[in-house]
């Protein structure tokens, strides 16, 4: 069993999650900019899809290709330009037989952005924008419900699996700005940071290779729910709390990195936020129960 929370540690408990929940409110333009790279590759990707160009390591092969923006800050066309110039299947050039064509559309915290790619008759035009906002205070809130939750349950599975669920719903309820199209949450979660390189990586793998790993998990959730029965409150229900805490750690990460967390965890204010909610739960955690 764990040891109660001293007065010492509650205090230290609370003034490091609020502290972290007060700093989440700076730093959204630089996490907004440093997102900037990752969408605007995503969106060369989408582009390249429609125009069923394949990727080449001879340069000869690539579409030579210029940059437009329209609308929203400089920094875009610099995001693009270098997205370009790592692409397999395009190369930056002034004189380009194409033109990659960026609609922006700014609201302060939040971008979206279009791509088109125009060459010779071509009009291109992505389905949907991508949508990239600085929402730093949600993962942070959902992890400041999770403490809460694991204050209360006394298990840091369930502080993973609450902070997961409400980054989640967090994300979903907060509206964005009216200029914005609407994307479909389906196509959000699928093109966000961590989505596409769940996608990337399932394309990447065998059909073999994600038919076992699907077959894993299924077995994985079969035992949980027979040890569950067998040992209810002891091992079952630790393993059942685990993996509840894993699948609501994975959530959050998802969800965090469409708030913008990626950008503005390498900021010092990011940084500072992180550390002391990591404070917070670690002060939790030294209370939790033991097998």
């Amino acid at each position: 069993m764990g040891t109660e929370v001293s007065a010492r540690g509650r205090v230290v408990i609370v003034v490091a999650a609020v502290l972290s929940l007060v700093l989440s409110a700076f730093g959204g333009s630089a996490a907004l900019e440093a997102t900037g790279p990752e969408r605007a590759e995503r969106m060369l990707d989408q582009i390249a899809d429609l125009a069923g160009l394949a990727p080449s390591a001879n340069a000869r092969a690539k579409l030579p290709v210029g940059v437009v923006q329209e609308g929203g800050p400089a920094w875009v066309t610099e995001a693009v330009q270098g997205a370009v110039q790592r692409h397999p299947s395009l190369e930056l050039s002034e004189r380009g037989l194409g033109l990659v064509r960026v609609e922006v559309v700014d609201a302060g915290d939040a971008i979206a952005m279009r791509g088109g790619l125009y060459r010779q008759g071509w009009n291109l035009r992505s389905e949907h924008p991508l949508r990239m906002r600085a929402t730093l205070w949600i993962p942070m809130l959902a992890l400041a419900v999770g403490l809460g939750a694991m204050a209360y349950v006394r298990r840091m599975g369930v502080g993973f699996a609450v902070a997961g669920a409400a980054a989640q719903a967090l994300d979903a309820m907060v509206p964005w700005p009216d200029a914005f199209v609407p994307v479909p949450w389906t196509a959000a979660l699928r093109d966000g940071p961590v989505g596409r390189s769940v996608v990337e990586l399932a394309l990447w793998m065998p059909d073999t290779g994600v038919a076992i790993g699907a077959g894993v998990v299924t077995l994985c959730m079969v035992l949980v729910a027979f040890d569950h029965r067998r040992s209810s409150g002891k091992g079952g229900a630790m393993f059942a709390t685990g993996m509840a805490g894993v699948l609501g750690g994975i959530l959050w990460v998802e969800a965090a990195a469409r708030c913008g967390m990626t950008g503005w965890i390498g900021t010092p204010v990011g940084a500072a936020s992180i550390l002391a909610m990591a404070l917070a739960w670690g002060q939790q955690g030294r209370t939790l129960r033991r097998p």
